[in-house]
């Protein structure tokens, strides 16, 4: 009786992990998906425990809470630690966009078609098979099509797309603002120019771990944030995503769809009338799908001149090929032996 019971708990165990832990390990999604929690969770909690070190431990000790400096601070505080918790909240919710069939012009569809006929790259994805406008690459994290694609964030758990791109760029420069004021304000405490009087020693050396993790933190991503921030920033203002930019390179730099910083940033806020309308907090979808796309001017040339150099460069191969000199191949017998002579023509 005991060795039955313990057969049927070995099944028990086995069927398990064939059915849960083994479909996990070979699931690349799930992991990937439990991953994402795992970074979202880690994100959620640095910023949350940075910004309650800040208003609890750090700004009681700069400054003496009465005063326009003092509500000057808390205000700059206040807006910027805002506007970083709700475009981080908006990066999360906000879908990057999907590929629809019934957005994409009649142009493109035909095109989609003619290249999956002539098993072409482009727009006609092999994987999700179907068509995709323009912009638009396929996400193996996600497992479909992403409006706009930049890359696969693991700290949103999930694409940047057309939708949400102007929600991660304002997250990655209030995160930039945040810390870096953080950053100065703690230094000038150092240096003794912020200072609280009224707090005693004793109060000042109970908070010093709390305020040296916090400058740390700061600093740290400071730091990681600046080159970052710079590197989405120039792609942003330039209208291009990091994998166009990518095909772009290849391209000798040549952006088809570069028409200005003011119409390049419309792009991505959508539009405004004034610089500093992007910054302020925005829950309105943007009116453009992001299945059609405004190009260059210059680009129906820029494209016929490439079609005439890669016709060119085929016919040139072609020509190659055919001048080169053929060998007569003969098969001679010697005993046992087989051996096979080249004789030039």
């Amino acid at each position: 009786m005991p060795s039955k019971l313990n057969s049927n708990i070995e099944a028990a165990v086995l069927w398990c992990w064939n059915t849960s832990v083994c479909a996990f390990l070979t699931n690349p999604k799930i992991i990937v998906g439990c991953l994402g929690m795992l970074c979202v969770s880690i994100a959620v909690l640095v910023i949350t425990g940075t910004i309650y070190t800040y208003f609890n431990k750090v700004l009681p000790l700069l400054m003496v809470p009465t005063g326009p400096v003092w509500y000057f601070t808390l205000m700059v505080c206040t807006w910027l630690s805002f506007n970083l918790i709700f475009n981080y909240c908006m990066v999360l919710v906000t879908p990057p966009g999907e590929a629809e069939e019934d957005l994409m012009s009649e142009v493109e569809l035909e095109f989609a078609i003619k290249q999956r006929d002539e098993n072409q790259k482009g727009l006609w994805c092999f994987k999700c098979d179907k068509p995709r406008p323009t912009r638009a690459h396929h996400c193996p994290m996600c497992g479909t099509c992403v409006l706009k694609m930049d890359h696969h964030c693991p700290w949103i758990n999930q694409c940047v797309g057309h939708h949400n791109h102007r929600y991660f760029v304002l997250f990655l420069l209030y995160l930039w603002l945040s810390v870096g004021f953080a950053t100065v304000t703690i230094s000038l405490n150092y240096f003794g120019y912020l200072k609280n009087s009224h707090k005693s020693p004793q109060e000042l050396r109970q908070n010093r771990t709390a305020v040296s993790m916090c400058f740390n933190i700061c600093l740290a991503l400071f730091i990681a944030m600046t080159g970052f921030l710079s590197w989405t920033g120039y792609l942003t203002i330039s209208n291009q995503t990091t994998i166009e930019y990518l095909i772009n390179r290849g391209q000798k730099g040549y952006n088809p769809f570069h028409l200005g910083v003011t119409k390049n940033l419309a792009a991505v806020f959508g539009p405004f009338t004034s610089y500093l309308t992007p910054l302020l907090p925005n829950m309105t979808p943007l009116a453009a799908t992001g299945h059609s796309w405004i190009t260059r001017p210059d680009y129906p040339e820029w494209l016929n001149k490439q079609q005439k150099i890669k016709s060119q460069q085929l016919k040139h191969q072609q020509q190659q090929h055919q001048q080169q000199p053929t060998t007569d191949v003969q098969v001679q017998k010697r005993g046992t032996d087989t051996i096979i002579v080249h004789t030039p023509p």
